[in-house]
């Protein structure tokens, strides 16, 4: 089965990585780097997953999330928030909007790839979400630094 993944994000960055931490799968990944166009490209793409910046142009990822989970033929759809390091994440609304979990920039590759595959293989969203928080809690509580050393070699080299 391909899996399809749809990424909100205005970065470039955020785009790649995601691509090449799916490049051994088979995948399909559309990117689009503002809101506004994300509603109407995730209506005809039908992804398995969406991850949405929470700060981007247009829509914020909340409101990306919001109308994914109102809308009948994508309710079931998981979106993962995407927050920058030092951006707030407003844990009420994530909930309000429904969203299956969020993720802190930069992220470890290994961590989006669990997220992603949790959330496809669970059927009940609301277990799907309470999982994903448990993952990234646990990778959370693993970590030394606020970015873990695989994120930090893959944006600064291993010599840094």
């Amino acid at each position: 089965m391909t899996l399809k993944l749809f990424v909100a994000d205005d970065s470039i960055t955020i785009q790649k990585i995601v691509a090449l931490a799916f490049g051994g799968e088979a995948a399909v990944i559309q990117s689009v780097s503002n809101g506004d166009s994300a509603l109407d490209e995730v209506r005809a793409f039908k992804p398995d997953v969406v991850l949405a910046d929470v700060f981007m142009p247009g829509c914020n990822g909340y409101e990306v999330c919001k109308h994914i989970k109102e809308d009948p033929a994508l309710q079931n759809t998981p979106v993962i928030l995407l927050v920058g390091a030092f951006e707030p994440f407003d844990e009420s609304e994530a909930v309000r909007v429904k969203c299956n979990g969020h993720l802190t920039k930069p992220f470890d590759t290994t961590e989006l790839i669990q997220m992603v595959h949790k959330l496809i293989n669970k059927g009940d969203c609301a277990q799907s979400h309470a999982d994903a928080r448990e993952v990234h809690k646990m990778n959370q509580a693993s970590k030394q630094s606020a970015v873990s050393s695989a994120a930090r070699g893959s944006f600064l080299g291993p010599d840094r």
